[in-house]
């Protein structure tokens, strides 16, 4: 946040400036208005219509600069805002998969909406308004201070009493609006589950459920922030109380000096009119202050959804030369222990099917590979450079990954396979269609309708081949395939399976239940998981000739797709 601020600076010096100007020509216009007081009685030595024709020069003025106030201060409260909003969706896209799913979705999309809501206006345009109530405060007292000592002793008391007595109902308003963030961030995130999960609610008919789950979080959302609007509430009717006791309070001492004639009359007038330029600013400072302290858990709780273990010192690497290893890795999630003493060498240009049961932990062993998770003890290597060394950028480059859970972006099958690439001709793009059995849409490649929102009018297995599209057009040196032919049948399976093998010099890593013995005799090994360890590893022959823990996986496959 400090850097959003720091380029800001540009904006934020030049408006302080602005404010600076606009309070000095407000307590001028306060002073003139009291020398026409003054002038128009001949208690002072100035000609009435100069006093007056200065005055109306001197609003039009005060006008204008207030009115380029208000431009350059939206300005800057929209620049901060779209500034925090980049900040926090960079970030976010910096993190690992498993820190990103450390929080809920909706809580991500809560801190985008409601909260950068909040920011905004109870953050950086109240950070405004009380500078401006800051040097207004100071120059009105100065002001009055000038005209009559006694007017600012009093105003000064008066002020000290409001202010410190205001301060009490302050206390615990920021967790108030902690609840109330905490409470919205709950209902955006169950609304988001509740619109994601709809086929299965109206398939198992628990409505009635979601219903009142739903009214019960929306029930919440309208009680944490009644009970903090009440709060605020207080704080603003004893803010008003005390601001109009402090403008009392001068109203009466102004009368009294000027009865005496200590002050004139005009005087009297300009120490009233300041007063307003005091209890207001006081007021507000009670009011916003809380707010603005209250931000404070909001950006704490950014900044902690922000947290990514990925690291910045990380070198580049151009090309994979000899092999990925693993040496004594484990891997659990939470509690559970996923992978254990992991240990083998992925050699360049050869492939290699991962399989065993489900929960043996398949999917989890590649996804070390392409970093989308990190290791908890033990190093995998990419030609003997520590994997979690080298960027993020480089894994990119040299590893494409099709996973079984495919998303597509609401547009063309053109966009979906180029992901918006510009480095893709449209031959390239074609080519790598028709390897997937996507013939039928090459005749509306560009129309923008051909996916629709969540890709509801594609089948799993169209959106399983515009995933294989994807990375067979980026033509890396490693693919991972983590069970891309689950969603598709028997037929085109195969044929993407004995394509994906057929492709000359890359590294193909494919995690697999579908055990089609002509393709698999075509990897040159086959590494059986069971329970997180590797059981076995060797040639489709091999492992089928003994009495192994693959031939009865291959056995069982057997029977199930008969």
């Amino acid at each position: 946040m400090k850097k959003i601020w720091r380029d800001n600076l540009n904006i934020l010096l030049p408006l302080l400036l602005i404010i600076f100007i606009s309070i000095m020509l407000e307590i001028a216009v306060a002073v003139l208005f009291g020398y026409v007081i003054d002038s128009a009685n001949g208690t002072i030595n100035m000609i009435f219509s100069r006093v007056v024709f200065l005055s109306f020069l001197l609003l039009i003025t005060e006008s204008g600069v207030k009115w380029l106030y208000e431009v350059v201060s939206y300005k800057f409260v929209a620049k901060m805002s779209l500034d925090t909003k980049i900040y926090i969706f960079k970030n976010l896209l910096k993190q690992n998969v498993e820190d990103f799913y450390k929080n809920d979705v909706g809580d991500k999309i809560s801190i985008l909406t409601n909260d950068i809501n909040t920011i905004e206006s109870d953050y950086f345009r109240t950070f405004l308004n009380l500078i401006k109530s800051f040097f207004l405060f100071i120059v009105a007292f100065v002001t009055i201070f000038y005209i009559s000592y006694q007017m600012t002793l009093a105003l000064f008391a008066l002020t000290v009493i409001s202010f410190i007595s205001g301060k009490i109902p302050m206390k615990n308003l920021k967790n108030f609006k902690e609840k109330f963030s905490n409470s919205q961030s709950e209902y955006t995130a169950r609304t988001n589950e509740y619109f994601n999960g709809y086929e299965t609610i109206k398939s198992f008919g628990i409505e009635d459920f979601v219903l009142k789950t739903f009214f019960k979080n929306s029930k919440n959302v309208f009680d944490k922030g009644l009970d903090y609007q009440k709060k605020y509430s207080f704080v603003t009717i004893i803010s008003y109380f005390f601001g109009g006791f402090t403008f009392l309070g001068g109203f009466i001492c102004g009368g009294i000096l000027a009865h005496y004639g200590i002050i004139t009359l005009g005087q009297m007038i300009v120490c009233i009119q300041l007063t307003n330029h005091i209890v207001n600013p006081l007021m507000f400072s009670l009011e916003s202050y809380g707010k603005f302290k209250s931000v404070g858990k909001i950006l704490n709780k950014i900044e902690s959804t922000l947290i990514s273990n990925e690291s910045d010192n990380t070198i580049e690497v151009m090309s994979f030369e000899k092999s990925i290893s693993f040496k004594d890795v484990n891997f659990r999630y939470d509690e559970k222990v996923i992978l254990k003493n992991i240990n083998f060498d992925f050699e360049k240009n050869k492939k290699y099917a991962v399989v065993g049961l489900s929960g043996s932990g398949k999917s989890t062993l590649v996804k070390l590979i392409s970093k989308t998770l990190k290791t908890d003890e033990g190093k995998i290597y990419m030609d003997n450079r520590d994997l979690s060394e080298i960027s993020r950028n480089s894994i990119i480059n040299l590893i494409s990954t099709i996973n079984q859970n495919v998303f597509l972006f609401k547009g063309s099958i053109y966009d979906n396979i180029t992901l918006f690439s510009k480095n893709y001709s449209e031959d390239d793009v074609k080519l790598v269609m028709s390897k997937v059995a996507l013939d039928k849409y090459l005749d509306k490649l560009h129309d923008k309708s051909s996916v629709s929102e969540n890709a509801n009018n594609l089948s799993g297995g169209e959106k399983q081949r515009i995933s294989i599209a994807r990375a067979l057009i980026k033509d890396t040196q490693i693919i991972i395939a983590d069970e891309v032919l689950s969603s598709l049948d028997n037929e085109i399976a195969f044929s993407i399976e004995k394509s994906l093998l057929e492709i000359e010099n890359i590294t193909l890593i494919s995690v697999t239940h579908r055990l089609i013995k002509e393709n698999l005799k075509k990897y040159n090994k086959i590494i059986v998981l069971k329970d997180g360890r590797i059981e076995e590893v060797g040639s489709f022959d091999d492992l089928i000739s003994k009495d192994s823990y693959f031939k009865k996986l291959y056995t069982i496959s057997e029977v199930e797709d008969k």
